[in-house]
């Protein structure tokens, strides 16, 4: 019956660089993020959550294959790897060579793990920003915010 019932309003926020014009469905690709993960299933699922967003993406299954991007392109914007990674490099390892070799570069950890239990086998933390598992886009929009 009209003007009975409940009224929904949703606020999104614009995209940096796009025109505001509502015919159009694409907006610009926001930045070129490389997600780290050693999960088949995890690692493309991530990677749909970042296009969602606008993000280029690049996919790597290990800390070698990551360092081997950052090293081979100057255009990726942000890491996001997780932590916990066999066979080598895991993610704070390359979180740090990422910093060492690009300062630039916006960095996010992803774990299942708390994360005072990383800080004690770990260490120092706080240079990187952290998103425990599981995740929404919520928690991942807001962890790209913070992340520096």
């Amino acid at each position: 019956e009209a003007g009975q019932g409940t009224v929904v309003s949703i606020y999104l926020p614009v995209a940096r660089g796009t025109s505001g014009d509502a015919d159009t469905l694409t907006g610009p690709v926001l930045d070129t993020v490389l997600v780290v993960e050693d999960e088949p299933d995890l690692l493309e699922a991530t990677a749909a959550l970042f296009r969602s967003l606008g993000y280029e993406v690049l996919t790597a299954s290990n800390g070698s294959e990551a360092m081997d991007a950052l090293s081979r392109r100057d255009d990726i914007h942000v890491l996001f790897t997780d932590i916990v990674m066999p066979r080598g490099i895991d993610g704070i390892q390359l979180a740090r060579s990422t910093r060492d070799l690009r300062p630039d570069v916006r960095i996010v950890l992803a774990s299942g793990y708390p994360l005072p239990a990383l800080r004690a086998e770990h260490g120092h933390l706080d240079d990187f920003a952290f998103l425990h598992k599981p995740y929404r886009l919520a928690d991942l929009v807001r962890t790209l915010g913070m992340a520096t």
